[in-house]
């Protein structure tokens, strides 16, 4: 059962790597700007070095948690939303762009596109933070395990020496 889970947790953190990948590659300067506005470029970085420390450093099994698997699940939900939204500003600012008569005339109207990123860019800060809250407090809890193990271990040899 839990090779399982590592196949699955692995799976789901390459294929998280690489949505959030497309979204930070072939972009033109002015989506480019809209996420370097929203700063959504650093967050990328951010998620994908993180993932790419679980799966170098062969951390795997600390991600087996359904707490932590919820994390993934609504990360990977905001960064397919995302990279949708930035499909559709790149299209439209092509589609402009390949309108050349009158070009200058007409105004291309992407709000709907930049305010659902903008939601999507506060969404994703709050779901790395609760992540990244829920593997500090992960990795408190095995110290503590572990000191306590320990700790336990130490008493039952200091008895044993009693005797």
């Amino acid at each position: 059962m839990a090779a399982t889970l590592t196949i699955l947790t692995l799976h789901k953190l390459t294929e998280i790597y690489n949505i959030a990948k497309s979204i930070s590659s072939n972009i033109s300067e002015d989506v480019q700007k809209i996420l370097t506005e929203f700063d959504i470029d650093i967050t990328i970085k951010i998620i994908t070095s993180l993932i790419e420390e679980f799966t170098k450093e062969h951390n795997i099994e600390k991600l087996q948690s359904p707490t932590i698997k919820i994390c993934f699940d609504s990360i990977e939900e905001i960064l397919k939303n995302m990279k949708t939204e930035k499909k559709k500003l790149e299209d439209s600012y092509e589609y402009n762009k390949s309108l050349w008569v009158l070009v200058y005339f007409r105004s291309l109207d992407v709000t709907i596109s930049i305010d659902s990123i903008k939601k999507n860019s506060i969404l994703l800060d709050k779901r790395l933070k609760t992540l990244i809250e829920i593997l500090q407090i992960k990795e408190l809890t095995s110290e503590i395990i572990e000191h306590n193990s320990t700790s336990i271990s130490s008493k039952q040899q200091t008895i044993k020496f009693h005797y």
